[in-house]
């Protein structure tokens, strides 16, 4: 009996093991399989993004007929990633969470998001500005919807719908449209000492995005909620000509569209054969300034520096499919500079028209946007006393108006100041201080007294009701024995300051001076009765 108690015991222990060991093996033999599922899934999880197969995707080129197969891009690994937000400023990516359909999934950064996009895209023109002449692409803006940067080729594309006819002959009639694809615009501010003409610099500002014929129909990536701006920037070594000849045309830009409120995108364009005077022309010595330059003032515009360059855009946003689409670009800057097609008061000429004239308004909008950007509030002159005098001394390199103003200073206490004075003359070296910092001693400001050129910048920033004294070389123009009131244009028709032209060859003598505290004093009456 216990033999065969025993005898079961063993059958029953030798049954256990074996079930065991049969299910562990078994286990075994299931684990590469389910590890191979779960790498194909993975292997097709991209689908969800990009299409396997765009064998069929094919881009018409408007220059010869071509057709163009899309070549389909590798999806990358971009959960550790980073873009280069819109100011300047790397923002990380966030990390993709697992979905099942992540088709509307998006790549999020502070300032700018892309989606992925796959309905035919189609884009529209819409051009102000024509003039019916060889020169109407300087005149010209335009506005663009479903505009969209080639990475592979570096430039911006269009996709005209087939229908679209743009300028055409009919019945031996030229028939112009604003809607046409077939134009040319200038990306840039326009420098009349580049020259015009075939072998002139300034045809090579001349621009318009590529068109291809049909709609796009592989996928893209877009970006949601920016206007895209490509943008070449005429002198950025100078602050005077950064915000007159860039910034104000820029948000004139802006305005003709209504788009002056929206977040911005800007695209510098640099050109491959670079103009005298621009940031590339001797980078050596032109680039560390721009930079400079672009650091310190480009916030105003809302965005950091433009880092962004038509050369180095397909790799500072990190897409996986070949186009970054916008829903809408603004460009054209070629004559919405201050100065137009003429130079800033340099020559006799200059003064035979004005640019300006009825702009007064679009100045003080400008005003207040830039403002608005470095989040400082001042519509018009502060109502409580004391009355503050700032005078801007050293403003220039350039050491003909390079000045102290030390005998003004002196002449202004002596006839305004003293201790029971309500009125407060401080020299300033703007330089020396922050935009921000500029800004809010300007907007405390019911006078400033300063010599012509960049420097005089700051005078943008007065509040209304406000007067500005600019002192000029009047023997120091290009042609000699002229005036050159530099800017004139655009101070002349700031209608929210009161402006006055004082020469400098005489500013130190007697006469002079008493002429400078008597209007000082005589302006300064107007501003008390007025607030």
């Amino acid at each position: 009996m216990r033999t065969s108690k025993a005898a079961l015991f063993g059958f029953l222990m030798a049954a256990v093991i074996t079930y065991y060991n049969f299910t562990f093996f078994a286990r075994l033999s299931e684990e590469p399989n389910r590890g191979a599922g779960d790498e194909e899934a993975l292997a097709t999880e991209p689908e969800v993004h990009l299409k396997a197969d765009n064998s069929n995707s094919k881009e018409s080129s408007a220059m010869g007929g071509e057709t163009e197969k899309a070549e389909q891009q590798p999806e990358a690994d971009n959960s550790n990633s980073k873009e280069s937000s819109a100011i300047g400023v790397e923002t990380e990516i966030a990390e993709q969470q697992p979905e099942a359909d992540n088709s509307n999934s998006k790549e999020s950064s502070a300032m700018f998001e892309t989606t992925i996009g796959s309905s035919p895209l189609v884009s529209t023109v819409h051009c102000v500005g024509e003039t019916f002449t060889d020169k109407a692409w300087a005149h010209r803006s335009c506005e663009f919807t479903n505009i969209c940067f080639d990475r592979k080729r570096k430039d911006f594309v269009l996709f005209k719908p087939e229908a679209s006819s743009g300028h055409q002959h009919q019945g031996g009639t030229y028939v112009s449209s604003s809607s046409s694809y077939d134009l040319s615009l200038s990306l840039g501010g326009i420098n009349p000492r580049w020259n015009w003409g075939i072998n002139g610099g300034i045809e090579k500002l001349k621009w318009f995005p590529r068109i291809l014929n049909g709609p796009l129909i592989e996928d893209y990536h877009r970006m949601e909620d920016v206007t895209l701006i490509p943008w070449h920037c005429m002198n950025g070594l100078n602050v005077g000509h950064l915000l007159w000849d860039d910034f104000l045309p820029l948000y004139t830009l802006l305005g003709m569209f209504s788009l002056e409120q929206t977040k911005l995108f800007i695209v510098r364009h640099i050109l491959d054969e670079p103009l005298w005077a621009t940031c590339e022309f001797n980078p050596s010595r032109n680039k560390g300034k721009c930079e400079a330059n672009f650091e310190k003032w480009f916030k105003i515009m809302g965005v950091g520096a433009p880092f962004f360059t038509n050369k180095t855009l397909h790799e500072q946003v990190p897409v996986t499919s070949n186009y970054l689409c916008f829903d809408r670009a603004v460009a054209g800057l070629g004559l919405l500079t201050d100065h137009g097609d003429k130079l800033h008061g340099w020559a006799q000429k200059d003064y035979e028209i004005s640019n300006n004239i009825g702009r007064g308004r679009i100045m003080w909008e400008f005003r207040s946007f830039m403002l608005e950007n470095l989040k400082i509030d001042s519509l018009s002159l502060p109502k409580s006393k004391p009355r503050i005098i700032t005078v801007s001394c050293h403003s220039s390199n350039d050491s003909r108006r390079s000045l102290s103003f030390d005998k003004q200073v002196k002449i202004l206490r002596e006839r305004l100041g003293g201790d029971d004075s309500d009125v407060v003359i401080n020299q300033v070296k703007f330089a020396e201080y922050s935009v921000e910092e500029q800004a809010k001693i300007a907007i405390e400001s019911s006078v400033m007294i300063t010599a012509v050129g960049g420097g005089a910048v700051t005078a943008t920033f007065l509040p209304k009701g406000a007067t500005l004294v600019l002192f000029f070389p009047f023997d120091n123009n290009h042609q000699k024995g002229t005036a050159a009131r530099l800017d004139w244009d655009y101070f002349n028709n700031a209608a929210y300051m009161r402006t006055h032209w004082f020469p400098i060859e005489t500013m130190n003598e007697d006469e002079s001076l008493t002429a400078l505290a008597d209007l000082v004093a005589h302006e300064l009456q107007i501003i008390s009765s007025h607030h």
